[in-house]
């Protein structure tokens, strides 16, 4: 189940991004580096992954 999880959370955080989007205060290129550094990021930088 923590499919589910990961999927509901990914739709979320795309709800929000897009809400700021939607409201000028960040552009679609910051909504973009935001996502990929929560979803992508930091995980790889904490867990020494390297990738």
């Amino acid at each position: 189940m923590a499919w589910a999880h990961a999927q509901i959370a990914r739709d979320n955080i795309a709800i929000a991004l897009s809400d700021l989007v939607e409201i000028d205060y960040l552009s679609l290129d910051e909504a973009k580096e935001v996502a990929y550094a929560w979803l992508f990021g930091n995980a790889n930088d904490f867990f020494r992954l390297g990738l």
